[in-house]
């Protein structure tokens, strides 16, 4: 049985487009990748900030690979996925997620696939992975999407 829902401490809202409810997502290095870089002595990469479509029919959320080469992100192994194209491989990055405005951003630290090939305006699809924690609501008529953690 699944727990009831309680609302969160954040609501983001957001247009539905054509290719989907769409907001505005920063992608970031993880703590625990930053603190080894800085061990020895890499550069820790600048955070990337980029449009994300939710994607309900994802399970795990996607980012460009070459955020993840700017990043400066490990791979921590391959993991296969299966797409309306056919089957394919993705390196799996850890990397913090940041969602809603700079003033109340809050985020998460998570693996995500660094093998999504979007729109040149979309740089990640937001999956059921960070979705699952959350309350989403589609209101057709006004075209908007409601996204409460």
């Amino acid at each position: 049985m699944a727990p009831e829902f309680e609302p969160g401490f954040i609501t983001l809202v957001g247009p539905v487009t054509e290719r989907g409810p769409l907001l505005t997502v920063r992608i970031a290095m993880s703590a625990s990748e930053q603190g080894a870089c800085e061990e020895v002595g890499n550069e820790v990469g600048r955070p990337v900030h980029c449009r994300a479509v939710i994607d309900t029919a994802s399970a795990r959320t996607q980012i460009r690979p070459e955020y993840a080469e700017r990043l400066g992100l490990h791979p921590h192994g391959l993991v296969a996925v299966h797409t309306a194209q056919g089957q394919g491989f993705a390196a799996q990055v850890m990397i913090e997620l940041g969602l809603g405005a700079p003033a109340q951003e809050f985020f998460f630290e998570l693996p995500v696939l660094a093998g999504f090939a979007g729109d040149d305006d979309v740089g990640a699809r937001i999956g059921m992975d960070v979705l699952g924690r959350a309350r989403l609501c589609l209101e057709g008529e006004d075209r908007r999407f409601t996204l409460e953690f």
